[in-house]
């Protein structure tokens, strides 16, 4: 860029006396003014982008299945959906289930992401709307203190099964 002319000027910005140049880059005319919008702006933007960045990186801490949840393992689960967590990365679907004293206790079981769930049919209303009994099978949590798990399959009486590893049952086939 090459300077073309400089300008004092008499007003005071910040406690000091400023100077508007003109430069000429390219074909236009761009004054310090403009150009410090441009480095303003600039420097906001890659400020605004370091924050994205730091944002993200929590997702990068992502647990693995094999942390948490005990593969080997399944458990048969009968009761009914008494509350649905519809948020990302995974949803939570929490079932009432009755042992044989009558006692009930929640089973709190992850699954797979929103996504999966609306391409398959399956949506927060259809778990909530249906209070009938459903049958779960899970892997539990490793530590086995709660109940805890991850959600493979989830049948209705009516025969639809929507499996979460099984491909051929993905779409609540009877």
């Amino acid at each position: 860029m090459e300077l073309v002319n400089t300008v004092w000027t008499g007003e005071w910005v910040g406690g000091r006396r400023w100077r508007r140049a003109v430069v000429r880059a390219g074909a236009g005319l761009y004054t310090f003014e403009r150009l410090e919008d441009q480095m303003r702006i600039s420097n906001r933007l890659r400020w605004a982008m370091a924050a994205v960045l730091a944002c993200g990186l929590p997702l990068l801490a992502h647990h693995s299945f094999a942390a948490e949840f005990d593969s080997d393992k399944t458990v048969t689960l009968r009761g009914v959906v008494s509350k649905v967590d519809w948020i990302n990365p995974h949803i939570f679907v929490y079932v009432d289930v009755k042992d044989t004293d009558g006692k009930i206790t929640t089973w709190e079981l992850q699954s797979l992401p929103p996504l999966f769930f609306r391409g398959s049919g399956l949506t927060k209303d259809v778990l909530l709307s249906n209070k009938q009994e459903v049958t779960v099978t899970a892997n539990p949590a490793k530590d086995g203190t709660r109940a805890y798990g991850f959600m493979t399959r989830l049948s209705y009486p009516d025969g639809h099964v929507f499996s979460m590893s099984d491909p051929n049952l993905r779409n609540g086939q009877k």
